[in-house]
């Protein structure tokens, strides 16, 4: 597969990332919930993402290509979170559950100790 084509397919994904947040983030402030400002900001991002490579241009796109790439970092940050987070529930939820069968079993215990206890003292 040819770089220069995988490089836009990702520069593409990171762009419509960028295009999706910042329109989110525009649309609550008074006065910038122009849907034009993401897509620039995205097509921006776009360029910044495909023409890093030393030209005067790059010191403007700089800032878009790296406001997608921390785009792309917090959403896998996001990810790791979440699963980490959920298997922490899943733990807490098998413990919690462990907890209570000791309990239970523990109180049949008690239940069983007195019942012996009580034909004992009848015989």
């Amino acid at each position: 597969m040819n770089m220069t084509f995988l490089t836009y397919i990702v520069a593409g994904i990171v762009s419509l990332l960028t295009l999706a947040v910042s329109w989110k983030a525009l649309r609550e402030c008074p006065g910038l919930d122009n849907p034009v400002i993401p897509f620039c900001v995205a097509g921006l991002c776009f360029l910044g993402l495909t023409t890093l490579n030393g030209q005067w241009i790059t010191a403007i796109l700089l800032p878009y290509a790296a406001l997608g790439l921390a785009i792309l970092l917090l959403l896998l940050f996001a990810a790791v979170a979440r699963r980490i987070r959920d298997s922490k529930n899943r733990f807490n939820r098998e413990l919690s559950r462990r907890r209570s069968d000791v309990r239970s079993r523990a109180k049949q215990a008690l239940q069983n100790n007195k019942t012996e206890q009580d034909r004992s003292c009848r015989q």
